[in-house]
């Protein structure tokens, strides 16, 4: 079967809640949930949005999150975070490379 979502990215300003509650209210089977780091995000378009905190999840808003997506119906396909790891920058990269495990 088919599903259909979208990369939460676009819904930047809104909150993991409010992306999940768009998601179901058009339809949408699934999100592909946008993981940029939260303390800083890249300066182009789509990146730098931070949907789920992925260096602060605890087990309690794992919980959370999964309830949610439950409730509405809307599972989480994937989580996106899409830096440049071949950076000249060996800094960033090391800093993309970390935020990736």
């Amino acid at each position: 079967m088919l599903k259909l979502g979208l990369l939460t990215s676009i819904l930047e300003g809104m909150t993991f809640e409010q992306t999940v509650d768009v998601a179901a209210e058009n339809g949408l089977s699934c999100l592909e949930v946008a993981c940029w780091p939260a303390s800083g995000g890249a300066k182009r378009r789509y990146a730098g949005v931070c949907h789920i905190d992925a260096e602060n999840l605890t087990a309690a808003r794992a919980k959370e999150i999964c309830a949610y997506c439950a409730k509405k119906g809307v599972a989480i396909s994937s989580l996106g975070y899409y830096p440049n790891t071949l950076d000249p920058d060996l800094e960033r990269r090391a800093a993309y490379v970390s935020h990736l495990y």
